[in-house]
């Protein structure tokens, strides 16, 4: 490997570092026991496969799901990893534009990544179908959707909770179908079951992400402690 291979490597990774985009290699298992172990390996290891289709300029989709309680109240699908490999794909997803002299131009990214409360929020200033069309023309070949279910209150429609969720599905519904038939690769994490997400996202949503979503991509991490508290204890934070 030549020195300026290496050293783009690195400006690549100090890139991403700075935007807080972990890595895979950035995983950490020595805080869990062997059965939570296996699961966060089972899950990194389909992630990486995940890749591997992506890379080769496919377009599949993805679910990383974990709730509930298991065994006691600390296991409640929070912190279990989720978003570290939603942004661990969305590190591997990208790729480097290099001039000639074989120096780092820019970085592009061909997934896009939001929480799903910004993701929302993009929809609050959409005014007609021309918009709708507009915004939704600007998603890449991946869009990653991290933490749906937790979309907060929507700025612009009464709080009655059941409008709330109406709004929430119709938005949904207009992303969803747009990747659906636009093939445009869709990965979601969520603290909701399967069953409370297709209650949330109503059966027409959820009827196409589900012939999206390859079932061995369809990843449960139920089961692993929240790493957040553990870490801490460990001087992490």
């Amino acid at each position: 490997m030549s020195d300026v291979t290496t050293e783009m490597q690195q400006e690549i990774i100090n890139y991403f570092t700075s935007r807080n985009w972990q890595r895979y290699d950035d995983i950490r298992y020595d805080h869990l026991n062997a059965d939570e172990r296996a699961i966060l390996e089972t899950a990194v290891s389909t992630c990486k496969e995940f890749n591997e289709q992506l890379k080769a300029g496919e377009t599949p989709s993805l679910l990383l799901i974990a709730s509930g309680v298991k065994d006691d109240s600390i296991r409640t699908g929070y912190g279990c990893g989720k978003t570290m490999l939603a942004k661990a794909i969305h590190y591997q997803n990208s790729h480097t534009i290099a001039p000639e002299n074989g120096k780092l131009e820019h970085i592009k990214q061909n997934g896009t990544f939001y929480a799903a409360r910004d993701l929302m929020a993009i929809f609050d200033d959409v005014k007609d179908l021309s918009q709708l069309r507009y915004k939704l023309g600007q998603l890449r070949r991946t869009i990653i959707i991290d933490d749906l279910g937790r979309e907060g209150t929507l700025r612009w429609e009464r709080r009655d909770p059941n409008i709330q969720l109406a709004e929430k599905q119709d938005r949904y519904y207009s992303i969803i179908n747009y990747c659906y038939e636009n093939d445009i690769g869709v990965v979601i994490t969520s603290n909701l079951s399967s069953r409370e997400m297709a209650t949330f996202l109503g059966g027409a949503t959820w009827s196409r992400l589900l012939e999206m979503v390859p079932k061995k991509y369809r990843i449960n991490m139920t089961g692993i402690r929240d790493m957040r508290p553990m870490l801490a204890d460990d001087g992490e934070f």
